[in-house]
């Protein structure tokens, strides 16, 4: 994950539209391309490095699936940012329930919950539902009979 957030270098909101990246992108390649500018090396490197910044912020959002992979990774970060890792768990150490979703009792009294669909997009932490704890899910994926994804 890059260290700076793709969307705030592109100037656009993570839920824009393409055409709506798109256009921020042209806009800022047109201000910031080393060519179009007329300064001095010190500022073309400057100029240059923003450049590159913003093409890498295309080359990702533009693409559906990379996309995708930068947004899933975005919203690990902030879990990751909001609240701190307690413990790993494995997942066998977890109850599974019937709706999809495995728990696990946290020292507070209440429990980490976390999902098979956030296990499968590769989100592995689970929040306690009471306090500001959170476990890392170990967990591998495995391909089911149907092609399906399965964490277990």
């Amino acid at each position: 994950m890059s260290e700076y957030d793709l969307y705030e270098v592109l100037k656009v909101n993570p839920t824009a539209s393409l055409e709506e990246i798109k256009r921020s992108y042209h806009s800022l390649v047109k201000q910031w391309h080393p060519d179009k500018l007329d300064c001095n090396s010190a500022e073309n490197d400057v100029a240059s490095a923003i450049y590159d910044r913003i093409d890498k912020a295309w080359q990702t959002l533009s693409k559906d699936e990379l996309r995708k992979k930068y947004d899933q990774q975005r919203r690990e970060v902030k879990v990751r940012q909001e609240y701190p890792i307690n413990d790993d768990v494995d997942i066998d150490d977890m109850e599974y329930h019937e709706d999809g979703n495995y728990s696990y009792d946290c020292r507070c009294g209440g429990c980490y919950i976390i999902s098979e669909n956030n296990l499968e997009a590769g989100i592995d932490i689970a929040p306690c539902t009471t306090c500001t704890l959170a476990v890392r899910v170990l967990y591998s994926v495995i391909n089911d009979s149907d092609g399906d994804n399965c964490p277990v």
